[in-house]
C-alpha cells in the first residue's frame, strides 16, 4: 500500500468519487449482509472459540442421520458457516480501511492544531506592537485562555 505524505489533500471530486464507490460496494453487499441495532447484537448467542469445528461436526452427524428439525438443517450451518467464512476477509479489509481513514483523520488534526497553536504564538508575539492585531485576535485569545472550558451561563 502506496502512503503519501501527510500533506497531501484529496480533492472534493476525490472525496466524491470514493464516497460513491463506498455506496456502490455497500448496496452491491445488501442482499448478503444485515445491520443489526445494538440490542440485538448484544442479544445475539455468541459461539465459542473453537464453536465452528463443533457446527462442522454437528451438520455433517445430522446430515448423516437425516436429522432435521424445525427451521433448522444441517445445510442450514453449512451456508452460515460458508457466508461468515467469506465475510470475514471483507470485515479484515474495511477494519483496515477504515483505521487507515481514522489514523489520517487524526494525524491531520493533530497537525492542523499543532501549526494552529504555534502560529497563535507568533501572532500574539507580533500582536504586542499591533492593536488592530490584537483585536482581531481576540477570539483566540479568549478561547486560549487558561480556566474553564464551558460556556459560562447567561445572565439572569
Amino acid at each position: 500500500m502506496q502512503h503519501h505524505d501527510e500533506r497531501s489533500v484529496p480533492s472534493e471530486k476525490q472525496i466524491n468519487q470514493w464516497l460513491a464507490s463506498l455506496k456502490a460496494i455497500s448496496d452491491s453487499m445488501a442482499p448478503y449482509t444485515l445491520m443489526l441495532s445494538p440490542k440485538k447484537r448484544m442479544d445475539r448467542l455468541k459461539p465459542r472459540r473453537g464453536g465452528d469445528k463443533i457446527s462442522t461436526l454437528i451438520a455433517r452427524l445430522a446430515k448423516e442421520r437425516e436429522l432435521r428439525i424445525s427451521r433448522v438443517s444441517p445445510e442450514d450451518i453449512e451456508a452460515h458457516q460458508t457466508r461468515a467464512r467469506r465475510l470475514v476477509r471483507v470485515k479484515f479489509a474495511t477494519t483496515v480501511l477504515a483505521q487507515l481513514v481514522t489514523d489520517s483523520v487524526m494525524a491531520s488534526e493533530t497537525n492542523a492544531w499543532s501549526s494552529t497553536t504555534a502560529l497563535y504564538s507568533a501572532l500574539r508575539a507580533l500582536s504586542r506592537h499591533d492593536l488592530e492585531l490584537t483585536r482581531q485576535l481576540e477570539p483566540a485569545r479568549k478561547f486560549f485562555a487558561l480556566g474553564s472550558r464551558k460556556p459560562k451561563p447567561a445572565a439572569k
